[in-house]
């Protein structure tokens, strides 16, 4: 595979969230949807990312994954209907439950992590070269 192509293919997951804010922030501005505070938090994280592209791709394919991992918790929201999930196991009078997180971020998260695991690994990890 030509590394143009492998580039291409890890900085998919970020394409996609790029076009799902882009049509986010296309309906919240034409179609007077209001925006919520996590929706203005990923919009400004993607175009940091979006910048951080054209200085340095491993530092964007790593901050791509800080986005998601944040969108996944809630904390931010790269789609206008919200919709979280949680999950809790009970034992007797005592429950366990899970935080809130946007399963279609932890979807995207996932495919973020098979694509990308191996690259941040050698880029960034003290033990990279090992996994090879």
């Amino acid at each position: 595979m030509s590394i143009k192509l492998k580039r291409l293919i890890r900085i998919l997951p970020f394409a996609v969230v790029l076009v799902l804010v882009t049509i986010g922030w296309w309906r919240i501005l034409n179609i007077t949807y209001l925006a919520r505070v996590r929706n203005g938090i990923a919009a400004i994280l993607v175009l940091i990312n979006l910048l951080m592209f054209l200085f340095s791709y491993r530092l964007a394919i790593l901050f791509t994954g800080i986005i998601l991992l944040l969108c996944t918790l809630n904390l931010a929201s790269f789609t206008l209907e919200i919709r979280t999930e949680s999950y809790s196991l009970s034992f007797g009078g005592f429950s366990v439950s899970t935080p809130e997180f946007q399963p279609w971020a932890l979807l995207l998260l996932a495919v973020y992590l098979v694509i990308n695991l191996r690259f941040l690994l050698n880029s960034f990890g003290k033990y990279g070269s090992a996994i090879k």
